[in-house]
């Protein structure tokens, strides 16, 4: 049922989960070293030859062109992690997203640029794409830039009402070219 209980290291590291005490942490404070879920392997490829560190295939094309939410993932200057839900554009290798300027999102990229970006399909069969990178801070998206994103996500008659709104408003963009991609391809479904 489901994501059978092996796990594919984020770093490439390993292929079981380890749930390891940190030294001299004591019993209760644990890290999870493999985070990935991973399917055993399928006609012979192993479940490491999943993750792409490079430009993403036609089907990994295909699936950022859809106009699934995305989860932005960020660290704050305590190191505290905050992942929100956000629009973006995928273009020329690059992700294109846009946030209230002073935002928690933009607020953190400043003070650590390292995101991951979780695009997913809730839908069976369960696919997600993670893109790590590091996130450049820019100037407000134009208002066509804008409307671009929105489009992929409203209709005709919503996208023109959002802009009105949004018309004015104080926003920065963000701009992720990814180092690395990793994909996952879920069992339940298949």
């Amino acid at each position: 049922m489901g994501v059978e209980p092996t796990a594919l290291c984020l770093e490439g590291r390993c292929s079981t989960a380890e749930l390891r005490p940190l030294s001299g942490a004591g019993r209760r404070a644990m890290r999870f070293d493999c985070m990935l879920p991973a399917r055993r392997p399928v006609n012979g490829e192993p479940a490491s030859a999943r993750i792409a560190r490079m430009s993403p295939n036609e089907t990994q094309e295909a699936f950022l062109r859809e106009s699934n939410v995305a989860v932005l993932a960020t660290v704050d200057r305590r190191g505290r992690a905050h992942a929100a839900p956000i629009w973006y554009l995928y273009e020329d290798g690059e992700f294109v997203m846009s946030t209230g300027r002073g935002s928690q999102k933009h607020r953190n990229i400043a003070a650590n640029p390292e995101v991951s970006l979780v695009i997913d399909r809730r839908l069976l069969p369960y696919y997600y794409l993670a893109a790590r990178g590091t996130a450049e801070i820019g100037p407000a998206l134009s208002q066509e830039d804008r409307g671009r994103i929105a489009s992929r996500y409203l209709n005709e008659e919503q996208t023109r009402r959002y802009l009105q709104r949004m018309a004015g408003a104080d926003s920065v963009s963000i701009r992720l070219r990814p180092r690395k991609l990793i994909e996952f391809t879920g069992a339940a479904g298949r």
